[in-house]
């Protein structure tokens, strides 16, 4: 099992006390790996939004990793 934490800082970020996206990725077997993504953050206050725009780039990344390494 290997957990990849990635913190985020960009202008978007600013309505959170914290923000980190999390990647766990878990080997199945010989040419499977399960990966859960997961985002921990605090909010400012109350009404700033739940950070659900982030989960397509962490999809994305996921996406582009996989590719890479089936490539390689």
């Amino acid at each position: 099992m290997y957990t990849l934490t990635v913190v985020l800082r960009s202008s978007y970020t600013h309505s959170y006390k914290s923000f980190k996206g999390v990647y766990k990725f878990t080997q199945k077997d010989e040419s499977t790996c399960i990966a859960n993504l997961w985002i921990e953050y605090e909010k400012l206050n109350e009404n700033v939004e739940a950070p659900d725009r982030y989960v397509g780039l962490m999809v994305k990344l996921v996406q582009d990793l996989d590719a890479h390494f089936l490539g390689a």
